[in-house]
């Protein structure tokens, strides 16, 4: 196994989906770790917040490559970056796969999974989750066991199994 530094197109391509498929719902990006009380980043529509959730995507994945190779961090992180200028919008799809491939690279670390970056990454997969198409319409709970349209499997109890084979027993 392998690991390397994500790059920034990496990093501003899925916390650009995150922005723009979340702005609706929340003012602030809040994030909750476990174990770890919650940290705002600051308010949805202000850069400053967006280079703070990319600061902190950056820094989880050198502490993973440093966990790994022992090397020393890249001192390099651009602190002006501007978030919807030349950022190609990913679908759902691609920023699920965007996030495991981040995710991968960035989990070599003890703490990855109580730290805000893992943090950050589970609230992007659950905006794209949530944007994918039918999502929203599905049922949260109360499933029919089976659908009532295909033939109905002839279904019995544990327990009436072991009446039927004791009554046969008994014969």
């Amino acid at each position: 196994m392998s690991a390397f530094q994500c790059s920034d197109a990496h990093l501003l391509a899925i916390l650009h989906f995150l922005r723009i498929n979340s702005a609706t719902r929340e003012n602030e990006l809040r994030l909750y770790a476990t174990g770890q009380a919650g940290d705002n980043l600051g308010p949805w529509h202000h850069d400053e917040t967006w280079v703070k959730a990319m600061k902190l995507l950056f820094d989880a994945n050198q502490v993973s490559l440093q966990a790994r190779y022992k090397d020393e961090p890249n001192p390099f992180f651009e602190s002006q970056y501007h978030f919807d200028i030349g950022v190609k919008p990913l679908t759902a799809v691609e920023a699920l796969k965007a996030c495991q491939s981040y995710a991968y690279q960035a989990c070599e670390d003890k703490g990855w999974e109580a730290s805000l970056a893992c943090a950050l990454v589970e609230k992007i997969k659950n905006a794209a989750i949530g944007s994918l198409p039918g999502y929203e319409e599905a049922k949260w709970s109360d499933f029919d066991r089976f659908d009532k349209r295909a033939p109905q499997p002839n279904v019995v109890s544990l327990m009436e199994l072991v009446r039927q084979r004791k009554k046969a027993n008994r014969v």
